[in-house]
């Protein structure tokens, strides 16, 4: 199972069990980010928009929300790489994705995600989707 849908899925499925079950978007990049730097993330998707800024490696005093979940892999301590990002709770036809360091877009996309039924632990029913993003 890609990274980006078993993060999905584990968030689901922990939102299930403990109250109601979620919607959700996992998009994974190919390949991910693993050069340091910031990076500016604008994604549209089905009335949500939001532009963030992504710091590699993630740094503990970000002090700028972001209703990105960004999806972050460590080996104990150290940094590996950010494999893609979440959108709990949405489930967009189109999602629109523009990344950018340094003023380079690395990515400029729209892309479809596909959606599979989750079976919740409370009779429910949770839509869960998986897009990839390929960078440049």
């Amino acid at each position: 199972m890609p990274l980006g849908l078993a993060a999905l899925g584990a968030y689901a499925l922990a939102g299930c069990c403990d109250t109601n079950c979620f919607d959700g978007v996992a998009v994974t990049f190919e390949p991910p980010i693993t050069e340091s730097g910031e990076y500016r993330v604008f994604v549209t998707a089905g009335g949500f928009e939001e532009e963030c800024v992504l710091s590699v490696p993630p740094t503990t005093d970000d002090s700028t929300p972001c209703a990105i979940s960004f999806v972050e892999r460590f080996d104990g301590n150290e940094f590996i790489e950010v494999s893609g990002f979440a959108l709990p709770t949405l489930t967009p036809e189109l999602i629109s994705v523009l990344i950018e360091k340094s003023s380079v877009t690395l990515a400029d996309s729209t892309i479809r995600p596909t959606y599979e039924d989750v079976d919740g632990c409370q009779f429910e029913t949770c839509q869960a989707g998986l897009a990839t993003l390929h960078l440049r």
